[in-house]
């Protein structure tokens, strides 16, 4: 099978293959095919600081890859940010300012930038230069209840929601329903469909190179575990950094003065929903998510990647 790079929230595929960065020796480098696999997992609303519980990422990912200690943004919102994945392109270019769909913004934004955002794309690009490419999870905001499928992508698995059970998908051109049955969990649904798409022992695989872009919602609110976490992380509280309930906020910007100290019941809540991410949302890579190493599910039932 092709060497597989995998990625996490990094669009600088070129630098990735070609970079001589920390865990890829040059010999390595020259090792990569002319034509390599790539998996692009996305996760969405994820703190940096959230690899503290992953420790298996760090150590299949981190200490064997590359990692940029540095990132900017020019548009930090969920909807101009994967548009410009898509496009490699400012906001300003694609023409997606915001999350609400309107003509500067979610889905219809995205479709409305005179056709160019859908019919080029890394996915159109791809499929042109002869690989098989797979959309499975969270397209663009506002992207719900249509069986429409954008060009360039052989897989089509794309949700419409924020919903971990009881949820509609797209399967390529048919809408699906998936229950509230353990099994309906969404995350391990996608993990499914992932494996299947790779699946290194079927002759498609073998004979074509693939682009999987795979955009699970979690750990997004509501931020639902799968009934086997439910308790992982019970009693987890979120780290109190020096900024945490800050009481001196003099030199902050009026929007922060503004706001009034935290309760002892809102830091219930905020400790809450921490510990209700703090459980394993996803198994999709190598046990890639949160809490793997309590995992009772070993790292073999996930995408094994070469």
């Amino acid at each position: 099978m092709r060497r597989t790079v995998l990625l996490l929230i990094s669009a600088a595929l070129s630098v990735v293959l070609l970079s001589g960065g920390s865990g890829t020796t040059f010999r390595e480098a020259q090792a990569i095919t002319a034509k390599p696999n790539f998996v692009f997992i996305l996760a969405d609303d994820m703190r940096k600081d959230d690899l503290t519980y992953m420790p298996k990422t760090r150590s299949l990912l981190e200490d064997k890859g590359i990692t940029f200690s540095n990132a900017y943004v020019s548009n930090p919102l969920c909807c101009p940010s994967r548009a410009t994945i898509m496009r490699g392109q400012y906001a300003h270019n694609t023409g997606v300012w915001d999350n609400v769909n309107g003509t500067d913004g979610g889905w219809q934004g995205y479709r409305s930038n005179n056709g160019n955002n859908e019919n080029d794309n890394i996915a159109t690009r791809l499929h042109k230069a002869g690989y098989r490419t797979a959309l499975i999870g969270k397209y663009l905001n506002e992207y719900a209840n249509t069986t429409y499928k954008p060009p360039g992508w052989d897989k089509w698995f794309a949700t419409f929601t924020f919903d971990y059970f009881n949820y509609d998908v797209n399967d390529n051109g048919t809408i699906k329903h998936f229950g509230t049955t353990d099994s309906a969990y969404l995350t391990d649904v996608l993990r499914k469909q992932t494996q299947s798409f790779i699946d290194p022992s079927g002759a498609v695989a073998k004979s074509k190179p693939f682009f999987a872009y795979v955009t699970p919602i979690a750990p997004h609110n509501p931020a639902n575990a799968a009934p086997r976490d439910l308790h992982t992380y019970d009693g987890e509280k979120v780290t109190r950094l020096d900024s945490f309930n800050e009481a001196d906020v003099s030199e902050k910007p009026p929007w922060i003065k503004s706001l009034p100290i935290l309760t002892r019941a809102q830091i219930a809540d905020i400790d809450k929903r921490h510990e209700r991410i703090g459980w394993r949302p996803c198994k999709l890579s190598m046990t890639w998510w949160r809490g793997s190493p309590t995992s009772s599910s070993p790292a073999g039932s996930c995408l094994t990647l070469t």
